[in-house]
């Protein structure tokens, strides 16, 4: 794609994982009425149906809801073989499922924090191995990684939130350099805070990270769609932009900055007391 050339989406196929709500429900309305052809993956299959229905009217062909667990890695493949026999391709994927886990990481559930790697990491990895061979092969296509500011300020709190997306982060940069010339186009979109299901708990606790500003999920999901079209590299949607930049550069470069600040965070503003209520 040339620089400042927007691709249309009329007739492409993508793929959509946490279709059922949040930002992943808004994606797939936008991409829809965009004109391309959707399949929505989530596990939660009556939301997933609800979204189906709710988005049906809004382009020409009705989106394709596949129920799946991403947790199960036989399921995960069955469900890319579904898209291909009813799609013919996957022009776009889209890895916007996701589990979050707040709190003391010491005190946290083994077994929970499990399946939040295996979905916001290996999933993720795993549906991107199944789709690039036949994107490499005809020359075309996009893979979208949604990550998180988490990843990159070392937010007290979410650890292993931050271990996931930092690892899909760190992937993403690796495979823009494998994919160069081959026509495949890969994505980081970094939501930043966003009023969704996993953060619902925490913003009604009312405290700590539950003060920052919240967009809701079709600011991201604009912003997606825009990625897309317009091949773009990285996004990041936050209120504040300006010192998202300016803390994740001090962070870089001067972190014991940012290890007085998030002190002070920790012990004065219960900051892991409204941690703890994430993804409830």
């Amino acid at each position: 794609m040339a620089r400042g050339v927007r691709e249309s989406l009329q007739g492409r196929s993508v793929l959509i994982t946490g279709a059922a709500s949040g930002i992943g429900r808004a994606a797939a309305a936008r991409f829809h009425t965009a004109g391309a052809r959707v399949t929505l993956l989530d596990r939660a299959e009556d939301r997933l149906a609800e979204t189906a229905a709710e988005i049906a009217d809004a382009g020409t062909e009705p989106p394709l809801a596949l129920p799946c667990d991403l947790l199960d890695h036989e399921a995960r493949a069955a469900a890319v073989a579904r898209t291909l026999d009813a799609r013919g391709a996957i022009d776009v994927l889209i890895n916007n499922a996701g589990l979050v886990m707040g709190g003391p990481f010491h005190e946290g559930d083994p077994a929970r924090m499990h399946d939040l790697i295996e979905v916001n990491l290996c999933a993720s990895l795993h549906l991107s191995r199944l789709v690039l061979p036949m994107m490499i092969a005809r020359g075309s296509g996009h893979v979208v990684n949604v990550i998180s500011s988490g990843a990159t300020l070392g937010i007290p709190g979410f650890a292993v939130y931050a271990a996931t997306k930092s690892g899909l982060i760190s992937a993403t940069r690796v495979l823009r350099r494998e994919l160069t010339g081959t026509g495949v186009r890969i994505t980081t979109l970094c939501p930043g805070s966003t009023t969704s299901g996993m953060t619902r708990a925490m913003l009604e606790h009312g405290k700590g990270p539950a003060m920052q500003p919240h967009h809701p999920p079709e600011v991201p999901a604009a912003a997606l769609l825009d990625a897309v079209e317009r091949g773009l590299e990285h996004v990041v949607v936050t209120h504040q932009p300006r010192r998202v930049a300016l803390a994740s550069f001090l962070d870089r470069l001067f972190p014991h900055l940012l290890d007085r600040y998030w002190e002070r965070q920790v012990t004065e503003d219960e900051w892991l007391e409204s941690a703890r209520h994430s993804g409830l």
